[in-house]
Formats: structure tokens, C-alpha cells, sequence
């Protein structure tokens, strides 16, 4: 967490800020109903059978490197800049067969 935390400067921030100005202005987008953050998030379905783990209550995040057993599924959501109501999520399943429902 601290890596991530130190991973930019207020610099970097600045300047990230100004490119994505700059662009929004180029691009001629001045409202918040064109712009649109999408994010992806990797989740796991299952886990290793007969798996036990024990750590403190204070850990919010727990990466293994077990890759026996598992799936993972991939969640797509958005969030519009004027806060209007996001896109419904989008779930990409592993497998070779799509069920209408």
C-alpha cells in the first residue's frame, strides 16, 4: 500500500491533470456527460481446495501465488463525470459457451 502511496509526486499529478486539460480542450469537450471512466477489475471465483489462511484483521488484500483450482472473472464498470446513473457492469465469464440468461 505505501508503494502505491509513494508512487507519484504532486508533480506527476499536476502534469497528468494538465495533459488530460489539455486534451479535453483539443478534443472540444467542456461537459460532464461526455466523459466517462471505465475501470476493470479481476476477481477470483474459486479457490485451491483445501486452503486455509490465517492472517490479522488489519490485512485488507491477500494475493497467493497458488494457481491450482481457480477461475477469475473480469468486471468492467463505469462512472460518468456529471454524475448521472453509471452503465450497468459489464461481467466477462471464462468459458467457450454463451448462455442467453
Amino acid at each position: 500500500m505505501y508503494a502505491r502511496l509513494e508512487s507519484h509526486i504532486e508533480e506527476d499529478i499536476r502534469i497528468w491533470f494538465q495533459k488530460y486539460y489539455d486534451i479535453l480542450e483539443e478534443l472540444h469537450i467542456i461537459k460532464g456527460k461526455n466523459v466517462l471512466n471505465i475501470d476493470e477489475l479481476g476477481a477470483r471465483i474459486s479457490y485451491p481446495t483445501s486452503e486455509h489462511v490465517i492472517m490479522p484483521i488489519e490485512v485488507k488484500e491477500l494475493y497467493t501465488a497458488s494457481l491450482k483450482n481457480h477461475k477469475s472473472v473480469t468486471i468492467i464498470e463505469t462512472i460518468h463525470a456529471d454524475s448521472r446513473e453509471p452503465l450497468l457492469p459489464f461481467i466477462i465469464a471464462p468459458g467457450k459457451k454463451i448462455i442467453d440468461n
